[in-house]
């Protein structure tokens, strides 16, 4: 297939390529749109020759190899589900701008993708500013107390931990002295503070916060699947989890990332390839997640399974 595109960009060659390019099985340009081995060139030349193929079109955005060029294509095509799809990876389209710009155009587009996209530039605005005052107030910190950064005699994130009145009477005490802190003391804890003062700001409201406790070096590998896991915790923290490379080679927190529900679709889809048949059926019959990521799911599935089969 690599051959033919590269024939169909050829004078002399261009006619035939593209009429056995037309030819090929259903199921070997699905093959092929959706491997990961796919280059990105290549993943946008099918999507120009296959630009009425909605099912094709599909394998293609959601494949993480595809690139921006090819995704800002298919924002220009008139497939309200594949729309629906790109504008909800947010990470995409505030990296791609021109992304952004085909999808206001497109008179297809649904309404939603559309409002989502300014409701995320308007939190991103009270985000940064909040951030900007919370800079402002790390200068002239006091000292930090000892109990928000010595650890308890407690174990690992998820395992039962025994209860003392000594543990709770320092619980206590570290939620009184958050509920008394700024939003720029709380930043600065959060780089320092103990497996109890991460479990607490990791959910806090200020992205600076949260984003902080997740580049607490202390923080532990079993920390990171629960609040994967959680959806308790902001978009922010879930998309960070995802974006690290150490933490995504991991793959209980992979999994906590596509089966929790508050992912973005985005980052679900990106990692939905390395979940195992098993895992796959699971999610194509969860309805708490996104019905782009059930199907994407449910199609992977077949796949997987038909190789195994064989």
């Amino acid at each position: 297939m690599e051959i033919l595109i590269l024939l169909a960009g050829e004078e002399g060659y261009r006619e035939d390529a593209v009429k056995s390019l037309r030819r090929m099985p259903k199921s070997v340009v699905l093959g092929v749109c959706g491997a990961t081995d796919s280059s990105s060139d290549l993943l946008g030349r099918l999507a120009k020759l296959f630009s009425r193929n909605e099912e094709f079109l599909e394998k293609i955005i959601v494949n993480p190899t595809c690139d921006d060029a090819a995704v800002s294509f298919v924002a220009s095509l008139p497939f309200p589900s594949l729309l629906e799809i790109i504008g909800r990876n947010q990470m995409r389209l505030a990296r791609a701008p021109v992304i952004v710009a085909n999808l206001k155009k497109n008179p297809a587009a649904p309404a939603s993708v559309l409002r989502l996209w300014e409701e995320e530039m308007e939190r991103r605005q009270r985000q940064a500013t909040r951030e900007e005052a919370a800079a402002d107030e790390t200068e002239d910190m006091p000292p930090i107390p000892a109990v928000l950064v010595e650890d308890m005699e407690e174990k690992g994130a998820g395992e039962e931990e025994e209860t003392t009145p000594a543990v709770e009477e320092k619980r206590e005490t570290i939620q009184q002295l958050l509920r008394s802190m700024t939003a720029g003391q709380k930043v600065a804890l959060a780089g320092k503070g103990n497996t109890e003062v991460r479990k607490i700001l990791v959910r806090d409201k200020n992205r600076l916060v949260c984003v902080k406790v997740l580049q607490n070096p202390r923080i532990t590998d079993s920390e990171v699947e629960q609040y994967a896991k959680s959806t308790n915790v902001s978009d922010d923290v879930l998309r960070f989890i995802g974006s690290k490379r150490e933490w995504s080679k991991l793959v209980p927190v992979v999994r906590a990332l596509v089966q929790n529900p508050k992912t973005p679709l985005g980052l679900s889809l990106t990692h939905l390839k390395r979940m195992s048949v098993r895992e796959l059926d699971g999610l194509s019959k969860n309805r708490n997640i996104p019905e782009a990521l059930r199907k994407s799911a449910k199609k992977l599935h077949k796949v997987k399974s038909a190789k195994k089969n064989q």
